[in-house]
């Protein structure tokens, strides 16, 4: 089971949640071109879900991916986030 994810809000000014299912690993956002620019273990102890809030606030406004991978290596979410200002 590859699980489900979410994210909220979106577009996002400061911080950004993401709620998996619990074989949830590490969350990244990265700009357009690729490159990693927030990478962060999720390491809630919540069983039924785990939520992390991410400050993107140091980021411009803009398009950006964010991806969910899990404990088993599979993406697990994979959209774009706006951050708008």
């Amino acid at each position: 089971d590859r699980g489900d994810c979410s994210f909220y809000p979106n577009p996002a000014s400061s911080y950004v949640t993401v709620l998996c299912s619990d074989n949830h690993n590490v969350i990244e956002i990265s700009n357009l071109a690729g490159r990693v620019l927030i990478r962060t273990n999720n390491n809630n102890n919540n069983k039924k879900k785990k939520k992390k809030k991410i400050n993107v606030s140091f980021l411009s406004n803009g398009l950006y991916l964010i991806h969910s991978i899990g404990i088993d290596g599979a993406v697990h979410l994979h959209g774009k986030l706006i951050v708008s200002k």
